[in-house]
């Protein structure tokens, strides 16, 4: 599977400031392979410009972002840039935003990529910082390059265009969501080495195609295949119609195909759908409905409660399914999504989810929050029962707190969350922190657990003003199953 993250905001990090705008950035990346040299790191931003400070300059005004970019392998640094980028000069209010695109070299192996964005003319401002973890691999075995989205793709023969790749001005779309309005996806890949595995002159296929993320069943009506012949490296630029895909998880997915039909090289490419409500419960047969026979009392709640287990799209569509109240409406969406999850049995698998929501209603609901919208309850029916649980009511100078340990969670192991409770009185605890990748990072979580009694002068020194105290036992209990220690 690819990268787990496609994208970010960058912001994290207040400016000095309190009344200055913090820049807002998209981040993206793909890897990609030169033959005789090997892998290298393509880089992307889509800085936003209502964002930055303009200022003027000759024939109107001007914004400037100074990017630093320092490419490691545990302490090393292997690569290093920092550089300028402008925005085009305007004189009126309609503003373009910046975009930006830079490459490493690097052989393969695991590596962290360190950013830092200053908005140059807005003085006194501190620089924005994100991290990103990236694995490069040998491409000189042979395989397929990271899919690469495209917002437009444009004919040209300006080489000297750092967008260009290949006949074409390629302009990166950073974000793995599309939404109503869009009704195209296009993209963009290689593939190197072949003959590493298929015979030179040989023939093979390229299928691309889309499949639903949950079942991995193939969309028969969205599949292109095209023969190629085995030679030098492979470029592929190819565009799907999706307007009538409904809201949904999906993979874009490509393969290379050798002439007795097995698949050599494959790659996927995690996407978004969203379309409005209406468009997506037309899909469902009205005789279909018994299945999920929920009173009309009950089936708003039970139709909002699929919120922890599905994207954002559809939890739009939910929201607006049940702020409009149509019974009809909601139980059609129930069948909908559960007739996707699981085809084969549909109405099981709603019981047994049907199951955990009222397990957590029971613990984890309070007055003002139904179980399934508290952190514990959306983490304990997105990820499962945790393998173990430690609570904490009553330590000294910290807030009440509760540790889940996952021994394992899809494909990652020993992952940890921290819930704490800080008004003293209700059932309701936030999550503080978690390791698990695409959930809430705090590296000040200890702090912020025993905020009470902690005075704080550095915000970049994630164990300032944390005081060991008797019976505060959080870092211990946290690390004890060997979690990286600050």
């Amino acid at each position: 599977m690819r990268k787990l993250l496609v994208l970010f905001l960058l912001g994290l990090l207040p400016l000095a400031q309190a009344e200055a705008k913090q820049i807002k950035a998209m981040f993206d990346y793909n890897i990609f392979y030169l033959p005789g040299q090997g892998p290298y790191l393509e880089t992307y931003f889509n800085i936003s410009a209502p964002y930055l400070k303009y200022i003027e300059v000759q024939d109107g005004i001007q914004a400037n972002v100074q990017i630093t970019l320092i490419l490691k392998q545990g302490e090393k640094i292997i690569d290093f840039k920092k550089y300028e980028v402008a925005s085009p000069i305007v004189k009126d209010s309609v503003l373009e935003d910046l975009y930006d695109i830079q490459r490493f070299m690097a052989q393969p192996g695991e590596y962290e990529l360190e950013i830092e964005l200053l908005d140059i003319n807005r003085k006194q401002s501190k620089p924005v910082v994100a991290f990103q973890s990236i694995s490069i691999p040998d491409y000189a075995v042979g395989g397929i390059s990271d899919i690469s989205l495209i917002e437009f793709a444009n004919k040209s023969e300006n080489k000297e265009d750092p967008f260009y790749r290949n006949g074409y001005q390629l302009i990166p779309y950073l974000s793995s969501y599309y939404g109503n309005e869009m009704d195209r996806i296009i993209f963009y890949f290689e593939g190197y080495e072949l003959t590493k595995k298929l015979t030179e002159g040989s023939p093979y296929v390229i299928q691309c195609y889309i499949e639903d993320f949950t079942s991995k069943k193939a969309l028969p009506k969205l599949m292109k295949v095209k023969r190629q012949t085995v030679g030098s490296t492979m470029v592929h630029l190819n565009t799907f119609d999706i307007d009538g895909l409904p809201t949904g998880d999906y993979n874009l997915v490509v393969q290379i195909i050798g002439e007795t039909g097995d698949t050599i090289f494959d790659k996927r490419h995690y996407f978004e759908r969203y379309k409005k409500s209406d468009q997506i419960i037309d899909y469902v047969e009205i005789e279909n409905l018994h299945q999920f026979d929920i009173s009309g009392d009950s089936i708003a709640y039970y139709v909002e409660s699929l919120t922890p287990i599905c994207g954002r799209a559809e939890q739009g569509n939910i929201f607006q399914l049940v702020k409009e109240g149509d019974t009809t409406k909601l139980k059609k969406f129930m069948a909908y999504f559960w007739n996707k999850t699981d085809a084969f049995d549909p109405v099981r698998a709603w019981l047994a989810y049907k199951d955990q929501v009222d397990i957590v209603e029971t613990y984890y609901g309070t007055q003002i929050k139904r179980g399934f919208q508290a952190d514990r309850g959306r983490v304990y029916l997105q990820y499962g029962a945790p393998s173990s649980i430690m609570e904490r009511p009553n330590e000294p100078s910290s807030y009440p707190y509760e540790i889940w340990q996952y021994d394992k969670i899809q494909n990652q192991s020993n992952k940890q969350f921290i819930f704490y409770n800080r008004d003293l009185v209700t059932n309701e605890y936030t999550l503080l922190h978690s390791d698990m990748i695409g959930e809430l990072q705090n590296y000040r979580w200890r702090h912020d657990l025993m905020q009470r009694n902690s005075p704080s002068s550095n915000f970049d020194d994630p164990a300032d003003g944390v005081l060991d105290h008797w019976g505060g036992n959080a870092n211990d209990y946290y690390y004890l199953n060997g979690n990286r220690r600050w």
